[in-house]
């Protein structure tokens, strides 16, 4: 009864200057935080995730400050608040999955946007603080992405898959991503977060990013047929 149930538990806290952290085949379900981690004043923290599972986290899927996010393969959904929460720091995200959606035991709020971002400096960086290639962001709000900043281009869309009705082009680059309102899941509230053949995210990946990933989040090869990869960390299974 309790198997999709949020705020079981509490979080997995990584400490402010705890250095680099490698999480893979990891699944995290029914807390509070997914993983939290407050690194203000430092700029140690590195947090490395492949093939990972964050799942019905009554707050936030991740919630970083000031620390470096590798993530790929990965999943994270159905959080109360953020799915996943940045503020300063840098992040990179390729063929992940990130939603929000109501279900069963969740019902979030919907002023708070799947992935918000936040910068509080004034200084623009070489290259984009965030990074999205080849995912998926989108739940049951009208705008999925929220960012503050004054830094231009501090966000880089890449081949994703957003529901955001009011991007602001001052501050987000765009690279042929797909900006759409109807889901590309199967069944979300379900926590079925593949897609099927006539999803808006199918076969609309950089092919060069899903060779980087040759296999998604369940071992299913990407680079099939025409070499195309899916948009998200679960690519199309035909039914056989």
């Amino acid at each position: 009864a309790y198997r999709s149930y949020p705020g079981q538990w509490g979080s997995v806290i990584l400490g402010p200057s705890s250095g680099r952290h490698e999480l893979a085949g990891l699944e995290l379900r029914n807390g509070t935080n997914g993983l939290l981690c407050e690194a203000v004043g430092t700029s140690d923290v590195q947090v490395v995730m492949h093939q990972c599972r964050i799942l019905n986290m009554s707050y936030a899927g991740i919630y970083g400050q000031g620390v470096t996010w590798q993530v790929d393969n990965t999943l994270i959904a159905n959080c109360g608040h953020y799915t996943v929460g940045l503020w300063d720091g840098r992040a990179v995200f390729q063929h992940c999955t990130l939603a929000n959606n109501y279900s069963r035991y969740m019902s979030r709020v919907s002023a708070v946007p799947v992935v918000y971002a936040e910068v509080s400096g004034s200084q623009p960086a070489a290259s984009p603080r965030y990074a999205f290639y080849n995912t998926i962001v989108f739940g049951t709000s009208r705008n999925e992405v929220g960012l503050l900043s004054t830094e231009p281009d501090v966000m880089l869309l890449d081949h994703c898959f957003v529901k955001w009705a009011d991007p602001d082009e001052r501050y987000v680059r765009d690279r042929q991503s797909i900006w759409d309102t109807r889901t590309p899941f199967i069944a979300a509230v379900q926590e079925q977060f593949g897609i099927d053949s006539l999803s808006g995210a199918y076969r609309r990946g950089d092919p060069a990013v899903g060779q980087l990933w040759p296999y998604d989040l369940t071992g299913h090869p990407r680079m099939l047929e025409d070499d195309l990869p899916d948009i998200g960390a679960l690519e199309y299974e035909p039914v056989q």
